[in-house]
């Protein structure tokens, strides 16, 4: 038995499912001052994005994000409360990034008629706008229908104009750019163009995010195995081509037996496979046996092929799975939410399926919603809601590394 693996056992042994997140809460704080030292100088070196989100996965034993939104789009789902932070945060932030600014063209997407999202449009026009800024919802290019006046989910109206009609003083951006768009060149758009779908990777997220958690855990004594998510990239990818299957299958075989010793016993082995750019949920599929590459049935090809705007998947990461067991015993999984603007929590809520399991992907079709103060996640609120924003933390500053080296 190797050093590392009993050094492994011996902390499973001090933080077992029942007190693991009591046990990591009391470590961050002790040493919540070392950490928050760590954290404002590694703040200080980077680029501050306008906003930023994390689909967070917990086991109850391992904590990390699965994903990095820079163009979150569920501002709807956060509690009253946490509007109002976020609000002010925003605030706070225009004001020292453009003390004149008036006038705020919020930019959307064109191609979805999905209600719920322009009632997160709605939201964010209203949490701005509270900051005395006057906010005009816009669109680079025509809508599929033509029409410039939308409907959200609880009926309201969102009138629409085209980027190039309308005057204002700075951009901000809730189209995750998956594909080209000309923006005008005399008005800066936050957060940039070039960290959109179209140019961003998510592998390099990971990359930043690990090396971070290992610090912060180094900083409250604890293993960095909690905190770390292992990712690889496989890179070209070609669902069609026999070749390249049977070399993803057998970089998946050597990915799962690496996920082997550190997993508990009780739990097998998985891994995501994941489209390495894109979002909504599209081109993820999971993997517990390299045996299921080979024998794909046409839908998880046709899941493995699906993107935003187009264009197909040609890069993949690997990425252990984690389940989400914050409701081991209820009917439906869930998994957390935080987000961040500039470097600073603003909340959180939680994505719940009914229909998926918790080894499962929940941002599917039949998703559903609930603040995350809600009294579904936990009798204590003040404990989960302190872990996950340290994860929102430390993935702001991942996203901020990606910013900086975009250049």
């Amino acid at each position: 038995m190797t050093k590392g693996l009993i050094i492994e056992i011996l902390c499973r042994m001090n933080f077992k499912a029942e007190n693991f997140h009591q046990g990591l809460y009391q470590h961050i704080c002790r040493y919540e001052a070392q950490a928050l030292k760590w954290y404002q100088k590694k703040s200080d070196g980077i680029p501050h994005p306008f906003y930023s989100g994390f689909d967070i996965r917990d086991s109850a034993h391992k904590i990390a994000p699965v994903d990095a939104n820079v163009f979150p789009a569920g501002f709807n789902n956060l509690s009253a409360e946490d509007q109002n932070q976020t609000s002010a945060l925003m605030s706070q932030y225009l004001k020292k990034y453009a003390p004149s600014l008036k006038k705020i063209l919020l930019l959307t997407e064109e191609h979805t008629n999905n209600l719920y999202y322009w009632e997160n449009i709605l939201t964010l026009k209203t949490l701005m706008e509270k900051g005395g800024y006057e906010v005009a919802p816009c669109v680079a290019r025509e809508l599929v229908s033509g029409e410039r006046t939308v409907s959200t989910a609880t009926g309201q109206k969102i009138s629409l104009q085209l980027l190039q009609d309308v005057q204002g003083d700075l951009i901000i951006s809730n189209n995750d750019f998956s594909s080209d768009c000309d923006l005008p060149q005399d008005r800066p758009c936050l957060p940039p163009l070039k960290m959109g779908w179209k140019t961003r990777r998510k592998h390099d997220f990971f990359i930043h995010y690990n090396k971070l958690a290992g610090e912060f855990s180094e900083i409250i004594d604890m293993n960095p195995w909690h905190f770390q998510i292992k990712t690889e990239l496989f890179s070209p990818f070609d669902v069609t081509s026999k070749e390249n299957l049977k070399t993803l299958k057998s970089q998946v075989t050597d990915f799962l037996k690496e996920l082997q010793t550190p997993a508990p016993s009780s739990e097998k082995p998985y891994l995501f496979l994941k489209n390495n750019y894109g979002t909504y949920g599209l081109g993820i599929t999971t993997v517990s046996d390299p045996e299921e590459v080979l024998s794909w049935n046409y839908k998880t090809r046709k899941d493995l092929k699906a993107t935003k705007g187009g264009g197909g998947v040609r890069e993949l990461i690997l990425q252990e799975g984690i389940p989400s067991s914050l409701f081991k015993k209820e009917p439906f999984s869930a998994e957390p939410v935080i987000y961040m603007v500039g470097s600073r929590p603003a909340g959180g809520f939680l994505r719940i399926h009914e229909k998926k399991d918790c080894t499962e992907n929940l941002n599917r079709p039949g998703v559903t919603y609930k603040p995350l103060s809600s009294d579904r996640l936990t009798n204590d609120y003040k404990i989960m809601k302190a872990i996950y924003e340290w994860i929102g933390r430390i993935g702001f500053l991942a996203v901020g590394e990606e910013l900086k080296q975009s250049g």
